[in-house]
């Protein structure tokens, strides 16, 4: 018997240079522009899902890890099957 949802990984990276703050988190700017990264990324998963993946993918879960100063957000999609 399959299961009745299929799953997948989606990883976004978010880099404190590219958000226009410096090397790290440490000042205000960056903390600043790391907070709009997220709130833009958030607003703008389902396209980005839809755009890679196709329709009914939905976030089961996610993690936020930082790695040498860059911040990776994995999300586990899942939708059910057909």
């Amino acid at each position: 018997m399959a299961h009745e949802y299929e799953y997948k990984t989606l990883i976004e990276y978010l880099s404190p240079l590219r958000l226009g703050g410096s090397s790290k988190y440490i000042d205000e700017p960056a903390r600043s522009a790391l907070a709009n990264a997220f709130h833009n990324l958030a607003d703008s998963l389902p396209a980005i899902i839809d755009k890679k993946l196709g329709d009914g993918w939905q976030v089961n879960s996610h993690s936020i890890t930082f790695q040498d100063e860059v911040c990776i957000v994995s999300m586990l999609l899942q939708r059910q099957r057909t």
